[in-house]
């Protein structure tokens, strides 16, 4: 298993390099999991004028639609699109209510969070949450 927080700007490296030399580069790693915040490698391209993807699988930390198990991680997606005269568009997205970070540091702060960004192994939606 590689640390992915190693591997991740190699691999983000490559693809640019890639892209720049013949218009398109793909870089796929395996063996790893979260790499950290998707947008930071996807806002990379636009120093280079490129249009770049970031995203990587997580751990099972979501319950599906009206599910009481963690069944699907976060699966963080990020895209940047550099402008001409324009500002870049940076999309920074999880497949999630809200991020596991979150919920960890009101867990440590006992502080309520919003309803419906937690479910418990009954389905139903605490805004205390626990591990």
């Amino acid at each position: 298993m590689a640390w992915a927080l190693v591997v991740a700007p190699q691999a983000n490296e490559i693809c640019m390099d890639k892209a720049e030399a013949v218009g398109s580069g793909w870089v796929s790693v395996c063996n790893t999991n979260h790499y950290g915040i998707a947008g930071w490698y996807a806002m990379q391209g636009l120093e280079r004028n490129l249009i770049n993807w970031a995203m990587t699988n997580a751990t099972k930390l979501v319950a599906p639609l009206w599910g009481a198990e963690r069944m699907l991680g976060t699966n963080p997606i990020a895209i940047a699109f550099p402008g001409k005269e324009e500002p870049a568009i940076v999309i920074d997205m999880a497949t999630c209510a809200a991020a596991f970070g979150k919920l960890e540091i009101a867990r440590r702060n006992g502080v309520k969070i919003p309803h419906g960004w937690a479910v418990d192994k009954h389905a139903r939606t605490p805004t205390t949450p626990r591990r």
